[in-house]
């Protein structure tokens, strides 16, 4: 339900907080008091276009804050206008699009007045209508799970289909053998990268290893080793006249066992460094075709492999592709069968369960002042579709004998609304839109209607919370809650403000709209009377 509504700088108001309760909201006012500009405020929270125009004068910006209780959480909804045209929406605190509010609010209210677009008038609403009144949403649901599946398996065959035209077996097999023969090895591009560099420049390092290895072991008297050695056998003859040089004998020692490691090392590497033509051809192609393969499947070993697994499983599709293909086109017949089954199942049921609901319609529209309206649900087929294979849309008829159109076409603002409460009356019980606001819903009646209309209203709010700007008293006594909306001049500004009323204060609102402004004992006690009758406390 609409819990609460906080309107900020709106057209004539400067400030108003509504906090609304459960079942029957009515408001009243004089003409021209704000009371439409409520029907506004509630549209943006809705998502309609915003318009600056809306901004009161001397504002830079309009807000409409509105907190809705769902089932078991709230939402906070808030939308700006700004004079320079940077509007903006919160939803729960967090920005959103103008298409995510309507999604999200577009299902919670449901306006009716005669300057509302109706979602009465859209055939999606209206077949929701008919299967909430005759119980059909499982056997919908049903229908719609069908549809998925078949719609699933189509997509599902035109993919196996496109595999199959898109990549032959042979190529697959193809580009399996090559990566296979390939047989890439992590590392082994960054060791033949290597090897190759120490081909290239061979010369350079057999020369840098010569030298080094003749700075270590040569026949001149300053090589490394001859030094070292001539150090070891100073300190051999010092140690035996002090013992604390030994750990100098020790690192003196080891030291000439690593040079003459080294030296070993360096002469093993210059052996091996002998240039082999043949070796670095093979290296040179070994590399080629690790360029070629990674352009072909990705940029190192490990991708390379992931490839060929993938194209593994590919070829393994392959060998079972036939029979794929023979399996999901025998599923595809299956939930043909079943959904268009299912379709005509229902669709039968509409049919049957439409002439109880426009009958019903018509009866409830009977008591609203609209005698001899005709009220018709037309039937016409759309093939597959997610609800079925129907279309349908209200006809309607005020006059009578004329011929029934559909209803967003002929219904006024007054009519249309009117309608939806016969159907919401109709249908209170069964689910759908919380909250209805209405407006206009007295075009064109008085007396014993209007307090049809007050009841219904209080029927229906049963099951739904009902927000009713009405200037009809026997409307406005049925109601659970009342608001009065004022305007007046302060300061020379024009302000609409709105008022809870109770007790006395609801007697005299209810008496100014039996008999004017000039109240009386007699009015007041018709208001009391009115009060009475509707079961409202006086």
């Amino acid at each position: 339900m609409l819990r609460l509504l906080r309107i900020r700088c709106f057209a004539i108001i400067d400030e108003l907080e509504l906090e609304f309760g459960k079942g029957f909201n009515a408001i009243t006012g004089e003409t021209g008091a704000g009371k439409s500009i409520i029907m506004d405020a509630v549209s943006l929270i809705l998502g309609n276009r915003a318009n600056n125009d809306v901004i009161r004068t001397g504002a830079d910006e309009a807000t409409v804050e509105a907190i809705f209780d769902l089932d078991d959480s709230e939402m906070l909804v808030k939308r700006t206008v700004h004079r320079g045209g940077k509007n903006k929406i919160y939803i729960n605190g967090e920005l959103a699009t103008v298409a995510q509010l309507s999604s999200l609010c577009g299902n919670l209210v449901e306006l009716c007045s005669q300057h509302e677009n109706q979602s009465l008038s859209k055939p999606t609403f209206q077949l929701d209508l008919l299967d909430r009144y005759g119980g059909l949403l499982e056997k919908r649901g049903t229908t719609r799970e069908l549809y998925s599946a078949l719609r699933a398996s189509r997509e599902e065959l035109a993919t196996l289909t496109g595999t199959a035209a898109g990549r032959s077996e042979d190529f697959l097999r193809f580009q399996l053998k090559e990566i296979e023969e390939f047989d890439p090895k992590e590392g082994e591009e960054e060791a033949l990268l290597a090897e190759r560099r120490r081909h290239i420049h061979s010369a350079q390092l057999l020369e840098s290893v010569a030298q080094a290895a003749g700075c270590l072991d040569s026949s001149e008297d300053d090589d490394a080793r001859t030094l070292v050695g001539r150090a070891l056998t100073r300190i051999n003859k010092a140690v035996e006249l002090d013992p604390a040089l030994e750990p100098t004998v020790q690192a003196l020692s080891r030291a000439i066992a690593e040079l003459d490691e080294a030296a070993g090392l360096l002469g093993s590497y210059a052996q091996n460094l002998e240039i082999d033509a043949g070796r670095a051809e093979e290296v040179e192609e070994r590399l080629e075709r690790w360029s070629q393969m990674k352009r072909k499947y990705g940029a190192d070993a490990a991708t390379i492999l992931a490839a060929r697994d993938r194209i593994a499983g590919e070829l393994s599709d392959f060998e079972n592709h036939g029979a794929r293909i023979a399996e999901v086109q025998a599923r595809i017949e299956t939930l043909t069968a079943d959904y268009a089954k299912a379709a005509r199942e229902l669709s039968k049921k509409r049919k049957h369960i439409a002439k109880t609901l426009a009958k019903t319609i018509e009866d409830e529209l009977s008591e609203l002042s609209m005698p001899g309206t005709r009220f018709e649900i037309e039937f016409s087929e759309t093939g597959e579709a997610p609800d079925g294979i129907d279309r349908v849309q209200f006809l309607f008829s005020p006059n009578a004998g004329e011929e029934p159109k559909a209803i967003a076409k002929i219904a006024s603002g007054g009519e249309l609304s009117r309608v939806m409460l016969a159907v919401r009356r109709t249908i209170a019980d069964r689910g759908g839109i919380g909250v209805y606001l209405f407006d206009e819903i007295d075009a064109g009646i008085g007396g014993q209607t209007a307090t049809v209309v007050g009841k219904k209203l209080k029927s229906v709010s049963k099951f739904n919370q009902i927000i009713c700007i009405t200037h009809l008293p026997q409307v406005a006594a049925f109601a659970a809650m009342h608001y009065h909306v004022t305007k007046k001049v302060s300061a020379g500004r024009t302000q609409s403000r709105i008022a809870a009323l109770e007790g006395a204060a609801r007697v005299d609102e209810l008496a100014r709209m039996l008999g004017g402004l000039n109240l009386t004992e007699k009015s007041r006690g018709h208001a009391r009377d009115l009060l009475k009758d509707a079961g409202a406390r006086v």
